[in-house]
């Protein structure tokens, strides 16, 4: 029963993840909020999330030491969207530059995908979503400063249930 607690934090990783994913896939489409390719980047944690937080919930069933050693790289992975979060947010309150994908001169990603007209036509028409320029503000704050809060979170989180 010792490792009971490694389990609660894992699921409460995945039911947090889910729940962001969720929000997020809400926000793009019900509300109409197109990602930019910053924002489809840092849905990468989540996922990844997701997948180890399955894996370490049956895991550390058996094998307590596994499922408090995937409590820390989750720490790591979601420090790292923290980070990630709070780079983004910089590049919309405009404190350093963003990547070129995202200056607003095209999509910068997917041009490997044109293989006809069709593609071309479908990519230009597509529109583009500036990392500048967050679509959606609460209490100051965009997605992106959003992300890293609940990024944040999450880390401290599963370094609690690892420290456990």
């Amino acid at each position: 029963m010792k490792h009971t607690s490694y389990i609660i934090s894992i699921y409460a990783l995945i039911t947090s993840a889910s729940a962001i994913i969720l929000a997020i896939v809400w926000a793009a489409e019900l509300a109409g909020l197109a990602p930019c390719p910053l924002c489809l980047q840092q849905r990468y944690a989540y996922y990844i999330a997701l997948g180890l937080g399955v894996y370490g919930g049956f895991c550390a069933l058996r094998f307590p030491i596994a499922g408090r050693g995937l409590l820390v790289v989750l720490a790591i992975i979601f420090a790292a969207n923290a980070v990630f979060g709070i780079y983004h947010s910089g590049v919309e309150y405009g404190w350093w530059a963003g990547p070129l994908g995202c200056a607003g001169t095209g999509s910068g990603s997917g041009a490997s995908a044109i293989t006809s007209t069709q593609d071309l036509l479908a990519q230009l028409n597509r529109p583009f979503v500036s990392c500048e320029r967050p679509s959606f503000r609460f209490l100051s704050l965009s997605l992106a400063g959003y992300n890293a809060l609940a990024s944040f979170g999450l880390s401290a989180l599963a370094l609690y249930g690892a420290k456990k």
